[in-house]
């Protein structure tokens, strides 16, 4: 199967739309649970395990198509569902994407920046999925402070890899 192209989808819920059709839960995960945690877990260590191709296979965005799938299906519920994860899933989450991101860079970089459009493609949905989650959890962060009344402002302290570790600090 060829791979698709990756493109920049208008929001999150439009990956539940052609031509994603991803689905607000994979099949096997029951949002109805008692125990959510334990759920949201078996998702985090699913995409989390590493993943490659075998020599000489069909893939879609550098997996096995199975894979790719299930790997695309868990990393949205995810980020969908970031603001009920705990903060140590949430971080796990970030540590996942911020390693695919990596691996895809080192890709980009061993090719000297000539990739098949697979690489690019991952690159860009892994890129996206990582924004998407950033862009939750600080919209999430300025909303607890309002509702706090307190008065913060962000400072930018060590650059990372893929952005800024940012610290609220009194004006």
């Amino acid at each position: 199967m060829p791979c698709p192209t990756f493109s920049m989808p208008t929001s999150l819920s439009s990956l539940e739309s052609a031509p994603y059709e991803l689905l607000p839960y994979p099949a096997t995960f029951d949002p109805d649970s008692d125990d959510r945690t334990t759920a949201f877990n078996t998702l985090l260590s699913q995409i989390a395990s590493p993943i490659a191709p075998t020599a000489g296979s069909e893939s879609v965005y550098g997996l096995e198509e199975g894979d790719a799938k299930t790997f695309l299906q868990n990393t949205y519920t995810l980020v969908r569902k970031c603001l009920s994860l705990s903060p140590s899933q949430q971080s796990l989450l970030a540590a996942t994407l911020g390693k695919a991101l990596t691996k895809r860079c080192d890709e980009i970089v061993k090719s000297e920046g000539l990739v098949c459009e697979e690489v690019r493609s991952a690159f860009g949905m892994q890129l996206y999925f990582a924004y998407q989650l950033g862009a939750s959890t600080a919209s999430n962060n300025r909303m607890q402070v309002r509702r706090r009344g307190e008065t913060a402002t962000a400072t930018c302290v060590r650059p990372r890899p893929f952005g800024h570790t940012c610290v609220a600090r009194e004006p």
